[in-house]
């Protein structure tokens, strides 16, 4: 029943959970930091407290120091060590180590108080911040909580005396209470990060996919016409910047009005779809593929001279009219015209490079289509 309840409270993000940890990794760094350092200067104002406490009997006073010393060594130890972390599960292992310690350093603390003296308040500032603060599992923040109170409340009933019952009976209904409100605190604030975490992965989803939709062409799955020119001219730049070959292709396909206006809309785009599948599978990764507009595509190949463009492009085109297409049983042939031109010290832009890419193209048709043509 606990375990439903704590589902149906405690969100479970299942493959995200360690996107989540490592999304909060550096907040919880900082929280660490913060408090760990609290826990420093607590330890030395806390000498004031014990000069206080052992007026009578210095030499346990002298006993303190190296007591409180050691501890404010190891937090530093760990302040050190958590700074330098990048991995959440080395985080989690310094953490859950640190906070032992601190529960070891708290249990034997009541030991150094006199017989008749309780050191309730600390121990259960101690667990309330354990359970706000903690970064670690819930199960795990439980499980260090639980133990500081079985042993502060051990210490309690077998080795203080002169303390009255009803006062250790009140500490007991203290610690409990502090558990209660502690773990209901804790599921609370993890609940809120986990749900805010989720909506949070869900509006990026959300923008990915819309992005991808305003990159690509859902026909052909080429690039969208923006797009293609926003990588057309990123890598225009680069090429001029650093003066290396760039070739553009202008792919048209041929009388591609007369399959939509005999074989119909749905034919025309069962074309453009097998043509889209047919340039991805057949080009180089960093080839640019976008679809312009209509029956017209472009591709950018870089770092490629005209000649060996030309070369791409007539296995394209020879490639293209072999392949087999069938719509309604009936067989479509398509051929495309191509139009290539090359970068030069003349182009000032990625435009002029593709106008005269177009240009070759509109060439290539009036010399009888199925044909490349370049400048």
């Amino acid at each position: 029943m606990f375990k439903r309840l704590f589902g149906q409270i405690l969100l479970h993000l299942g493959d995200l959970e360690d996107e989540f940890r490592l999304f909060h990794l550096r907040d919880d760094i900082a929280m660490f930091i913060i408090t760990a350092v609290c826990m420093l200067l607590a330890n030395v104002i806390m000498l004031r407290v014990d000069f206080i406490l052992y007026q009578t009997s210095m030499d346990l006073f002298y006993l303190m120091i190296p007591f409180r010393s050691i501890q404010i060594l190891l937090s530093g130890f760990f302040l050190f060590m958590v700074r330098r972390t990048k991995q959440v599960q080395k985080f989690d292992l310094l953490v859950f180590s640190w906070l032992l310690l601190n529960v070891i350093y708290f249990s034997l603390f009541s030991f150094t108080r006199p017989a008749d003296y309780l050191a309730t308040t600390f121990d259960l500032l101690f667990i309330f911040g354990l359970y706000l603060l903690s970064p670690l599992q819930l199960k795990q923040t439980l499980a260090l909580s639980i133990s500081l109170s079985l042993g502060s409340l051990y210490v309690a009933y077998h080795y203080k005396y002169g303390v009255p019952a009803y006062i250790v009976g009140s500490t007991t209904g203290a610690h409990i209470f502090v558990h209660m409100l502690g773990l209901a605190s804790a599921l609370q604030i993890q609940s809120f990060k986990r749900r805010a975490f989720q909506a949070y992965a869900s509006e990026r989803r959300a923008h990915e996919i819309t992005q991808d939709l305003l990159r690509s062409d859902l026909l052909t799955h080429s690039f969208s016409r923006g797009y293609f020119f926003e990588l057309a001219q990123k890598e225009f730049k680069r090429s001029k910047d650093l003066n290396l070959p760039l070739s553009v292709l202008i792919m048209d396909l041929d009388h591609f009005k007369k399959i939509n206006d005999t074989r119909g809309h749905h034919a025309g785009d069962k074309v453009l779809g097998w043509f889209g599948q047919f340039v991805i599978q057949h080009k180089r990764t960093q080839d640019i593929f976008g679809r312009l507009g209509g029956e017209e595509f472009g591709m950018l190949l870089p770092e490629v001279t005209l000649k060996d463009a030309l070369t791409v492009a007539k296995r394209f085109q020879t490639a293209w009219v072999e392949i087999p297409m069938e719509v309604d049983s009936k067989v479509i042939k398509s051929t495309m015209s191509v139009g290539i031109a090359e970068i030069s010290e003349m182009d000032n832009s990625f435009d002029e490079l593709l106008n005269r890419a177009d240009a070759m193209m509109y060439k290539a048709k009036q010399r009888g289509r199925n044909r490349v043509a370049h400048k």
